[in-house]
């Protein structure tokens, strides 16, 4: 079964990935503490929305229409690359224009700013883009190298810097090669996608009707990606105004912890989308209900596991700083596990090109998560936040169930009990990777 094979092949590589993510997280976490981590992380969620706004969603479309064979990757490849130049450049421009001076509150002055908010755009941009070709391509294994290589490399200079084993290397300088990886990491994969693009290198963008294909595409996709943006982030500005910063980083270390919890079903459906795109659509739908009764099992693992032990572990693992992480992950576990089971579903519809699905659900979510937040945030604090954002993930769980079931006339059940067969199938998946 190809679905199986590249399950097998996403897991793999975009598993040792996430291990470097993991790893480098806990490593600022420990260095920075709660409340510089914390800043740091929250700029880089509004980096993260700028990038979004500049990237409208290419990304999706290039990964469409490469699937189904409709666009050559050079002409990918080259859009990415022109589109990655207009992006710095307007970038660059407004924030010399508009980035204030520092008020002594955060470790970011202008320059840094400037230099960060470049790197981390436009890199991102280009990773994105040329990842989703690869992708596409069904190809984890390249990019994902490159992305272990640089997180690699980050988390070697970070340990010499805790260690103090250069003198020019501390807090500050630090945050410049962190950020400027990103930079580094979209240059090397479009450099590696382009010695490895099928035929030969010629300068030449897709014609006017490929754009106006990928376009009406991405844009779609951009809708449901600004809504799902805020549905998994909105949270954050509420938590910002309201708690302490020291509250703002134990709860955004939370959320990039359950995101790490939640890397399976995300990486199972990398694999979806390509195949469905493709018109592979009756085998992936055989699948499905498989796909979400194995995220289930394996993030409700890892979520009992931390459930148990997080209440001493995570101190132990970020720092003393980080106290305060336990009880908004346990109101988080039922969201976390009502994302894990959603992924299949959502890239699923996203290789239909039924989006709206999509966007209908996350809008719901996005309504809910910020009228509740809005309201108990204040008095709360981050415990209404993470009670309330998981309660908007089963919100949008339910909406996008609904509407499968629908649409196929199945039981539900079959998304939740779980099978004997669950178990033979991840032992057998396991066993033919490891003799690999």
């Amino acid at each position: 079964m190809e679905l199986k094979k590249l399950i097998l092949q996403s897991v793999i590589w975009r598993g040792l990935y996430f291990f470097t993510v993991l790893i480098l997280n806990v490593l600022i976490a420990r260095y920075f503490k709660a409340s510089g981590s914390g800043w740091i992380y929250f700029i880089s969620n509004a980096y993260a929305l700028i990038l979004l706004v500049a990237s409208v969603s290419l990304e999706s479309g290039m990964g469409f229409f490469a699937s189904k064979n409709e666009v050559s990757t050079v002409k990918l490849l080259n859009l990415s690359m022109a589109w990655t130049f207009i992006v710095g450049l307007v970038v660059f421009v407004l924030s010399i224009i508009y980035v204030d001076k520092p008020d002594g509150s955060h470790p970011f002055d202008k320059r840094l700013f400037l230099v960060s908010s470049f790197s981390y755009v436009c890199g991102n941009i280009l990773t994105g883009y040329c990842a989703s070709i690869f992708y596409a391509r069904k190809n984890f294994a390249l990019p994902n190298m490159i992305f272990i290589f640089c997180n690699v490399l980050l988390v070697a200079v970070l340990w010499i810097t805790i260690t103090g084993r250069m003198a020019l290397l501390n807090a500050n300088s630090y945050l410049y090669i962190y950020f400027l990886a990103f930079l580094l990491q979209g240059l090397l994969v479009a450099s590696v996608l382009g010695f490895y693009s099928p035929g030969k290198w010629t300068p030449v963008l897709p014609s006017l009707e490929e754009l106006k294909k990928l376009l009406r595409y991405s844009l779609v996709a951009f809708a449901a990606n600004v809504i799902f943006f805020f549905v998994y982030r909105v949270d954050y500005w509420f938590v910002k105004t309201y708690c302490s910063a020291e509250d703002l980083g134990n709860y955004i270390q939370v959320s990039k912890l359950g995101q790490l919890i939640i890397t399976l079903p995300s990486i199972m459906a990398s694999a979806v989308f390509p195949m469905v795109a493709g018109g592979q659509k009756e085998e992936v739908n055989r699948g499905l209900k498989r796909l979400s009764r194995i995220s289930l099992i394996v993030i409700g693992a890892c979520c009992f596991s931390l459930a148990v032990t997080g209440k001493w572990i995570f101190p132990v693992i970020f720092g003393s700083t980080f106290s305060s992480m336990y009880h908004p992950f346990i109101l988080l576990i039922p969201g976390f596990l009502s994302i894990s089971a959603l992924y299949p579903l959502t890239a699923y519809y996203s290789g239909k090109n039924q989006m709206m699905v999509n966007i209908k659900g996350s809008l719901a979510a996005l309504l809910f998560i910020m009228i509740a937040d809005y309201i108990f945030i204040p008095r709360w604090g981050i415990r209404a936040a993470a009670l309330i954002s998981s309660m908007g993930y089963i919100l949008y769980h339910a909406y996008v169930l609904m509407i499968f079931r629908k649409e196929y006339n199945t039981s539900l059940s079959g998304f939740f009990a779980i099978k004997r067969s669950d178990f033979v199938w991840m032992k057998d998946s396991l066993f033919t990777t490891m003799l690999k």
